[in-house]
Order: C-alpha cells, then sequence, then structure tokens
C-alpha cells in the first residue's frame, strides 16, 4: 500500500508540473550569485562597522551643537554649514588645500615618471638605486617629516643658516607668511609619495608589450611622440590609483603638518583646521561639518578618475611624415610569427650613446641623493657629540677633540 502510494503520489506531482512549471521563491539573479553574496557578508559587516557607522555619526553630528564631546548636543540644523560659508578661516583652509594638493600632486607624479622611467633603462647599480627610491615610503612618516623639519629649520648653525634665513623672508615677504612651512610641507609629500608613484609606473612600464615600444621606436617621429602616444594610455589606469593615494596621503594626513611646522599651524588647511576646531576649540559639531562638507568633492573626484580607470586604451596615431601610422593596430603583427616588422625609416632622433649614459649616471645619482639626504642628514646629527661645537659643514661627523 505504501508503494503504491508512494506511485500514485509521483504521479500526481509529475501531473503537477505538467500544468503548472516549476516557480522559484528567489530571482534567477539571485540564486546564481547567492554563494557569493553570502561570502562577502561578514567583510560587508566589518565595513559597515568601521566606516559606515563613524561616518554616519560624524554626520549626526554636524547637524548638532555639540561641545568639548560631552555629548551628542541639540539638533541644530544647517546652522554649522552656513557659519562655514560665512568663515573666512575656512575659505582660506579650502585654497591653501585645493593650492597644496594641486602642485603636490602635479610634482609627485613628474618626479614619479621620471624616475620610473629611470628605473626602467637599464644600467650598473639599478637594482640599488631601485631600493634607494623606495625608501622613503617605507621610513615612519614622524622620523622622516621631523628630518625634513630640521632640514629646513635646523636648530644650530650649519653652512647654510644664513642662507635658509635669508630664502626664509624672501619666500615669506613675496608670498605671504607661513610660507616658508607651506613650502617644508609640499617638499616632504613630494619626497614621500613620488617614491610609491615611481614604484606604480615602473609596474605599469613592465606591463607594455615590449614589440610595441620596439615598433614606437622606429616609427615614432620623437621620443616625445613614443611617450605621449603609447607609453602614457598604457599607463592610464596606474597614474591614476597612483594619483588617488597621493592625493588620499596630502589631503588626509594631518601627522605631517603638525610636524612639517613644529606645532604651529599658522596656515590652515582643511585637515588642521577640522583638528583645531575640534578638539582644541572644542566646537566638535562645527569640525564635524568641516570634515563632512568634503564628502560630495571626494565622491565627485573619485567618480571622475575610476571613470578614466576603467576606460580602455583607444587607437591612437602618430604623425610620422605625411602619412599617419596606427601603432596600436600594427602592435600584434609584432607578436605574430612572421617575427618584427623591417625598419621602413631610421629613427630621426639619435642621441649619443656615451652621452646617454653619463647623463643617466648623474640624474642616477641624483635621485639617490635627494631620497636619501634627509637620513643622512638625521644619522649624522644623532651621532654627533653633544658637547662638540656645531660649526661649519655639518654634513661631516667630527671627531670631538
Amino acid at each position: 500500500m505504501t508503494a503504491a502510494g508512494g506511485e500514485q503520489g509521483g504521479t500526481l506531482d509529475a501531473h503537477l508540473l505538467k500544468w503548472y512549471p516549476e516557480r522559484h521563491i528567489l530571482p534567477g539573479w539571485l540564486r546564481k550569485h547567492l554563494a557569493g553574496y553570502a561570502l562577502l557578508l561578514p567583510a560587508c559587516l566589518l565595513v559597515l562597522g568601521v566606516v559606515a557607522y563613524p561616518l554616519g555619526y560624524t554626520i549626526w553630528l554636524s547637524f548638532t551643537n555639540a561641545q568639548d564631546f560631552d555629548g551628542p548636543g541639540a539638533f541644530a540644523g544647517l546652522s554649522n554649514y552656513r557659519a562655514l560659508l560665512t568663515d573666512p578661516s575656512f575659505w582660506q583652509a579650502v585654497r591653501n588645500t585645493v593650492l597644496l594638493s594641486s602642485i603636490t600632486i602635479a610634482l609627485e607624479l613628474l618626479l614619479g615618471v621620471l624616475t620610473a622611467l629611470l628605473l626602467c633603462w637599464k644600467f650598473w647599480g639599478r637594482s640599488l638605486v631601485f631600493l634607494v627610491v623606495f625608501v622613503p615610503w617605507v621610513f615612519p612618516a614622524a622620523f622622516s617629516s621631523f628630518a625634513w623639519y630640521i632640514l629646513f629649520q635646523p636648530p644650530f648653525h650649519t653652512f647654510y643658516t644664513h642662507e635658509a634665513v635669508q630664502l626664509k623672508e624672501a619666500l615669506e615677504g613675496w608670498l605671504g607668511p607661513s610660507a616658508w612651512y607651506f613650502a617644508t610641507i609640499l617638499t616632504f609629500n613630494v619626497w614621500r609619495c613620488s617614491s610609491f608613484i615611481a614604484v606604480f609606473v615602473l609596474a605599469g612600464l613592465n606591463g607594455i608589450p615590449r614589440g610595441l615600444l620596439e615598433f614606437a621606436r622606429l616609427e615614432a617621429g620623437s621620443p616625445w611622440q613614443q611617450f605621449r602616444y603609447v607609453i602614457v594610455p598604457h599607463l592610464r589606469r596606474f597614474l591614476v590609483l597612483a594619483a588617488l593615494t597621493a592625493l588620499v596621503v596630502t589631503f588626509m594626513d594631518y601627522s605631517i603638518v603638525y610636524l612639517e611646522t613644529g606645532g604651529l599651524i599658522f596656515q590652515p588647511l582643511l585637515g588642521t583646521e577640522a583638528y583645531v576646531t575640534s578638539i582644541i576649540d572644542g566646537r566638535t559639531g562645527l569640525g564635524a561639518a568641516i570634515s563632512v562638507i568634503q564628502l560630495p568633492f571626494i565622491a565627485l573626484l573619485l567618480f571622475w578618475a575610476f571613470r578614466i580607470f576603467e576606460r580602455e586604451p583607444s587607437a591612437h596615431v602618430v604623425e610620422r611624415g605625411v602619412q599617419p601610422i596606427r601603432i596600436e593596430a600594427a602592435a600584434p603583427l609584432l607578436n605574430s610569427e612572421a617575427g618584427h616588422l623591417a625598419r621602413p625609416h631610421p629613427p630621426r632622433f639619435r642621441v649619443n650613446r656615451r652621452f646617454l649614459v653619463i647623463t643617466g649616471g648623474v640624474v642616477a645619482l641624483l635621485v639617490a641623493a635627494f631620497h636619501l639626504l634627509p637620513i643622512y642628514w638625521t644619522v649624522i646629527q644623532a651621532i654627533r657629540p653633544v658637547a662638540e661645537n656645531v660649526d661649519g659643514n655639518p654634513f661631516w661627523a667630527r671627531h670631538p677633540s
């Protein structure tokens, strides 16, 4: 009877499925990715706890009149934002931040790309120069910022103290008070961030097909055309990622500003303005508003940067004489079994090899000296005896007589 009942039940199920097709409760796209969403759930919860909650609490504080972290405060609406729009110190911080970020990112990208192009060229001691270039990023920021501080503000008599004071007075007389501290912060950020930008760009250079570079070298009218139409399009994603990282370091790092100015924050940035308003002055709600008001602009910048990051490289054309040559379209020919293309025309731009080797060696030494200078300075001052009369050239440790 049981077997008959089971057979009858199976027949009934088959009959029902014939007239009522199987329907799933969950939609197809969710069933397809359900396992992936389940695996992502712990990470999403962690992000919500670490990022979303502090961000949401800061946004809530910006709408209150909280003082000295005594509590959330009473709801104040948009009064903090209206106060910021009429605060001259806030607009000065905006101008200083935009100016510092623009100049710093431009110099970091320039120095980072030039350093990467130098490291891409094989020469004796290349590995040592690469190690030296990476030193600023792996050293603690507090240590290296103090090194630059005593370089720009020597606490004792050195061979350049008089010239440093004259340059400081001239710079502040031309650009206004605290321009010397602004230059100190800018120099340190360029020194620190250009190193990892060089590493990013070097990784991108190593990913460009050698056949494409060889074809561009033969067909391009000059090295500038080769760099502009072949190298830059393939480095776009690496440059965007490096620029975003450098911008975050420059834009958000308050400790560098504090250490580089010796705790004397005369010209505010947005980060220092938020710190002074919240921590020192005790106006927590207004300080939170300074932080929150930056979010829309940062989101727009990230959206624009990721649009560039996701865009595929397009075919670029190099003009040689009257006939344009589509470099990326010809790249697959270089990887074919036929071998390399024959040189149709000799390159127009020729450089003496000895001159190139000497120039590259000098540039490599200058790059290494720039990245090691503050560390070397600090080490020398650390081993100098206190009782020694610190005069003359400070770059060499002298034995006390």
